[in-house]
């Protein structure tokens, strides 16, 4: 019998893992050791034990002990393995099988048992804990093998109870009941529980049910055409074979999947094998395992029920080939003794000839496809039946795809009729795709979707596995048809599916395993100088260790000898390693490479401060760490690296808040928080709740302070903050106490702030004539050039930038179009001169609006390409946006597409609205109203208009109002003439609104619809001689679209007194 823990398992250094544990219980052992004698208890025992140690090890378990009459079993350790939890499972089922079957061993003690079992999946802690004897040396520390013990205690005798965790793991393997939820002694909280009641799956690999209900195939369009093409010389009787190559998880399975889903209903026949990790070394196990399906044989079944059903596949003239196929299947049968009588060659040579003959029969009948999945996994024999298949077929009706990793080097790639392709990783925008289709269409998060596209590198299968932990794990919510996070980050998380089969490749390299440890602890770049240093590794020693990781293709190598630097092939493999290391280890491992890089790389500590910060805050040596994450931040700041700068802010203030609370502490970290909301606000949005976080905190830590020079640059983001979420009022209120501040201070910058943010309000709030002289006043203030970079340190746009982008909003509304138009241009002049990239895109996104004003659509959508790649290219997300709602506007009315101009431009207000900035969503929403419209798709103009007007209602945005009244009057006409009243009354309200506040430009066009209207109505228009009147002050302001359609309007219509009624 074999022993739990046996010397054969080395003790070792106690890591986080993964594992599965089931607990086993025989039923009934105290009436059985009530009613037998001790010696006969003794032998039943040691005979149930020997039963199930034997399944145990079969199924690559580990029995870590005897509890009397229980057993503890582990899956995953101490070495990984894919399908450890379903192997579980199956260990179990077979030990129900023989222990309640009546085992022979077990009916020569004439005794019936039966069982209960329990099991769980999760992380633990496992490893020797170094004292007592080898089994209770070896700990398993969480509270995993405590649920899979009291799931075990509910099992009813004969039954399977796991948990939540491995029945995810294993749904698509297994039948199970939901046991529901159940309150289990040691949990606070009900667990919910499944009994396992049957194996769907004949081994490792996916199931029937799986593949029919696997996802769409993204991708892949030539490499299923290259197949198709096989597939149709095949079917002309020219025999094929099609060798796919590719890593674990890059879609071998799925691409046949999506093939065979594209045969539909053709006549054929279609064979499967499936090459099975634990069946290496069984001989024809992939061949066996495809005859029992096909021929129905079933293990509880009669070896003469299951005789007959193999009797009656038989084509005629092959009844010949019962005893080898009976004797291949493990059916007895009257002459299984004879049979084995014969020569090992002999019987051999007859299998293999009952197995062609079989095959062949099928290809002879109809055209024949044939697959065999994960062929590195087949036993020495199958794959000789591989290579006789492939000699078979060449003048047969056949296609034999033949599936594997890149590490396994096939035989019979030489063979003229065999064509080898290999699978790649995706593409960035093919694991879009991917994600895409799992949401739904509903789009994640930037951040959060660029660490699954990092994290996946290409492999569909981790890009699906981190996308589904993440729309499971509460990360996320539905907000309107788009994810917003919710929870913790994703870093380093490692979906359970994926944990097993990255474990097991890296327990394939024992002797390597700390040297992977520590170089993930690193990063996923790590150099072999570095990798001395910290591990104390000599290069011989160290050089053999990589060298096993390079064989085990698990990193990549760049130069050689002590120069090379070397990089983890997956990132989930990095992470795999190091979430095996105990957080102490962590820690220590951390520090030495701080203390590493600063001793003997200082290039690395001037080039890169944000590694020893990284490495000294891991390392817990948190002040340390500080300095070095502010000057990170600096740099990137300099160079207008916004996510960066936010990063190691953020990393700088975690560091500040472990050390001891003062005076000077506070100090420092109000600094970091006004540092902090700049980047913040040019990467995330203005008025992205962490800009007002970061402010808000300022402004608690500096409650008593009486310096206005230290409050201000607080109570300035405040007031962009609130201008940003459309919040007018509180932007005024703070625009007021920048004034304030200006007029205690004398400052010329807090001045030039102040009037700032009363010019930008006055704007939006539709008073253009206040928004110019307010504006003025920073342009001419004289800021010199170092003013300016001052208050670079807290806004994200250079003061003078914004006052003329404004500016040349209020000139056009003001009729001043040629000036609106040179304004613009002495903003991106101004901008490129700072050489300050948000500045740059500020710039040009308001130059877009401009152009667009005048009814230049090419320039403004020129304009809003140039902004969007600069903007890319520098993460503001803010303006990304923006561009995409211009473009698509400007695009959508130049070529006439408007379909596809309605769903971009709403993407881009989508992406607008992701960054929590509301100023200017009335023109965003008019913008997407008039496509709509001009698609013929009315009503739902008419309800966006419905939405712009509630937020001009909430907001006391009024810059854009006639507008939205006029598009209105427009639309309602195009829907039936009988609305004309209703479009008149709009048309007037709109020149109303726009005459009060000064805006000529806004007032023409009320006036030029209004008259247009009345003259088709009636014949003449009393609004004409209004907008007579009103012409020489535009054309006075520069020619425009908007003057040119008057014009020509005026000159097709009598003018007079408008009579008669609609």
């Amino acid at each position: 019998m074999a022993e739990p823990l046996s010397s054969n398992l080395a003790l070792r250094a106690a890591e986080r893992r993964q594992l599965t544990v089931l607990f086993c219980d025989l039923v009934g052992s105290t009436q059985l050791a009530e009613a037998l004698d001790p010696e006969d208890l003794r032998a039943i025992l040691a005979t149930y034990r020997a039963i199930c140690s034997e399944i145990v090890a079969r199924h690559g378990g580990t029995v870590m002990q005897y509890l009397g009459d229980g057993i503890n079993v582990m899956f995953g350790y101490p070495v990984a393995y894919e399908h450890a939890t379903g192997s579980a499972i199956r260990a179990a089922l077979d030990m129900l099988r023989s222990i309640t079957g009546g085992h022979p061993d077990l009916s020569a003690l004439n005794v019936k048992l039966n069982l209960r079992i329990g099991i769980n999946t999760g992380q633990v802690v496992v490893g020797s804990d170094g004292a007592g004897a080898l089994g209770e040396q070896l700990s398993v520390i969480g509270d995993v093998p405590n649920l899979a013990a009291r799931l075990q205690g509910i099992a009813q005798p004969g039954q399977i109870v796991v948990s939540r965790t491995t029945h995810n793991l294993t749904k698509g393997l297994f039948a199970f009941t939901d046991l529901g939820a159940h309150d289990l002694k040691g949990f606070s909280k009900p667990v919910n529980c499944f009994s396992v009641t049957g194996d769907m799956l004949d081994g490792t690999t996916l199931s029937s049910s799986q593949r029919e209900n696997a996802r769409p195939l993204i991708g892949r369009t030539a490499e299923l055409g290259l197949i198709q093409q096989h597939w149709a010389s095949a079917k002309s009787g020219d025999g094929q074979v099609m060798m796919l190559s590719g890593e674990a998880g890059v879609g071998k399975s799925r691409i046949l999947h999506s093939f065979n889903r594209q045969l539909g209903d053709e006549d054929m026949n279609i064979v499967r094998f499936f090459g099975s990790a634990f069946h290496q070394h069984s001989a024809m196990h992939p061949i066996a395992e495809e005859l029992q399906r096909r021929f129905g044989l079933r293990k509880e079944a009669a070896s003469s029920e299951n005789l007959e059903l193999i009797k009656d596949a038989l084509r005629p003239g092959h009844a010949h080939h019962l005893p080898a196929l009976s004797y291949l299947l493990g059916v007895e049968t009257d002459t299984t003794a004879d049979w084995l009588a014969h020569a090992p060659e002999e019987i051999k040579r007859a299998t293999f000839s009952a197995v062609l003959d079989f095959y062949q029969s099928l290809a002879d009948a109809t055209p024949l496809l044939m697959e065999f999945e994960d062929v590195h996994w087949c036993d020495p024999t199958t794959l000789e039946v591989i290579s006789h298949f492939i000699e078979q077929l060449k003048t047969k009706r056949w296609l034999l795809l033949l599936s594997f990793r890149p590490d396994y080097k096939p035989p019979f790639q030489s063979m003229s009729h065999v064509t080898s392709l290999s699978l790649n990783r995706f593409r960035r925008a093919e694991v879009i795709n991917l994600v895409n289709a799992m949401t739904g269409g509903k789009t994640l998060p930037r951040r959060l979707l660029e660490q699954i596209v990092e994290r996946a590198d290409g492999i569909p299968l981790y890009a699906e596995e981190l996308t589904q932990m993440v729309l499971e794990s509460g990360w996320v919510e539905d907000v309107d048809g788009r994810y917003r996070m919710s929870g913790a980050n994703m870093e380093q998380a490692i979906p359970a599916s994926l944990q097993d089969s990255l474990m097991a490749r890296l327990d394939r390299s024992p002797s390597a395993k700390e040297i992977a440890q520590i170089a993930a602890t690193i990063g996923r770049r790590f150099s072999h100088d570095l990798l001395r240093h910290v591990s104390g590794y000599r290069d011989a020693q160290l050089r053999g260790a990589l060298d096993q990781l390079l064989d085990a293709e698990l990193i990549y190598c760049e130069g050689s000898s002590t120069q090379a630097s070397y990089e983890f092939k997956h990132a989930l493999v990095q992470d795999a390693a190091y979430q095996s290391l105990l957080k102490t280890a962590q820690h220590e491992c951390h520090r030495r490479i701080a203390h590493a890089l600063e001793e003997h790389m200082p290039d690395v500590c001037s080039n890169e401060p944000e590694s020893l910060g990284y490495h000294y805050a891991a390392g817990g040596e948190h002040a340390r760490a500080f300095p070095f994450f502010v000057t990170a931040a600096e740099r990137a700041l300099a160079s207008s690296a916004s996510l960066e700068a936010i990063n190691h802010l953020e990393n700088a203030l975690a560091a500040l808040a472990k050390t001891p609370h003062s005076d000077a502490r506070d100090a420092q970290e109000f600094e970091l928080l006004v540092m902090l909301a700049v980047p913040q606000a040019a990467a995330l949005g203005y008025s992205h709740e962490h800009v007002n976080r970061s402010y808000e905190r300022a402004r608690e830590l500096a409650r008593d302070q009486h310096d206005n020079f230290a409050i201000f640059p607080v109570t300035y983001g405040l007031m962009r903050y609130h201008l940003l979420g459309a919040r007018y009022a509180k932007a005024i209120e703070h625009g007021e106490n920048l004034a304030e501040m200006a007029r205690a201070t004398g400052s010329r910058l807090i001045m030039a702030a102040g009037y700032r943010a009363k010019g930008a309000a006055s704007f939006y709030c539709g008073e253009p004539h206040a928004a110019l002289d307010a504006l003025s006043n920073v342009i001419e203030s004289g800021m010199t050039d170092e003013e300016r970079a001052e208050a670079l340190k807290f806004d994200v746009v250079d003061i003078k930038v914004a006052a003329l982008g404004y500016a040349s909003w209020a000139h056009w509304q003001l009729g001043h179009a040629d000036t609106a138009r040179r304004v613009s241009d002495e903003a991106m002049t101004t901008a490129k001169q700072t050489g300050h990239p948000f500045s740059t895109a500020f710039a040009i996104c308001f130059a877009s609006w401009t152009h667009a004003f005048c009814g230049d659509l090419q320039r403004a959508l020129d304009l809003s390409q140039e902004a969007f790649v600069l903007s890319k290219r520098h993460g503001f997300q803010f303006w990304i946006g923006w561009t995409e709602v211009i473009a698509a506007w400007s695009r959508a009315h130049l070529c006439g597409a408007y379909d596809v101009g309605v769903e971009k431009l709403s993407a881009g207000i989508a992406d607008w609205k992701d960054t929590r900035s509301r100023l200017g969503l009335s023109y965003f929403l008019y913008l997407q109203a008039d496509l709509l419209a001009a698609n013929g798709e009315h009503d739902k103009a008419l309800g966006i208009l419905d939405e712009a007007r509630s937020f001009c209602d909430e907001t006391n945005e009024r810059f854009w109002l006639p507008e939205l009244l006029r598009l209105r009057g427009e639309i309602l006409f195009a829907q039936t003439s009988e609305n004309g009243g209703q479009s008149e009354a709009l048309f007037q309200s709109a020149a109303a609104i726009a005459g009060e506040c000064g805006s000529v430009a806004l007032q023409s066009r009320a006036l030029t619809s209004l008259t247009g209207l009345q003259h088709k109505l009636r014949g003449c228009s009393d609004a004409a001689p209004k907008l007579e009147k009103l012409l020489p002050a535009l054309q006075d302001g520069g020619l425009t679209l908007d003057h040119q359609k008057a014009r020509r309007l005026l000159e097709t219509i009598p003018t007079g007194p408008s009579t008669g009624g609609a």
